[in-house]
């Protein structure tokens, strides 16, 4: 039962989702038509927010600093990469 439990702990829980939600929004990204407008407008939305949590974060108790890993989920992620970094650091 304690295996069990281990790989409900947090780190494999997170990665797991994360792994689902990069291939769910690449299935997405193929399925539109203008598959290179969708990327681009994803990967924008996704730096124009996290530039905006870094800069006006400090508000709410959010800011990102500008490094590699936190452009790559937002590159990545879009709006949603960014509100996942967000939950993380709350929880």
């Amino acid at each position: 039962m304690d295996r069990f439990l281990t790989w409900l702990s947090p780190p494999y829980v997170l990665c797991v989702l994360g792994i689902a939600a990069v291939l769910w929004m690449l299935i997405e990204y193929l399925r539109c038509k203008r598959r290179l407008l969708a990327v681009i407008i994803g990967m924008g939305s996704g730096i124009a927010t996290l530039v905006l949590a870094h800069c006006y974060g400090a508000a709410i108790g959010f800011s990102p600093p500008l490094n590699l890993f936190t452009v790559s989920v937002s590159l990545v992620g879009g709006v949603p990469g960014v509100l996942l970094m967000a939950l993380l650091q709350w929880l």
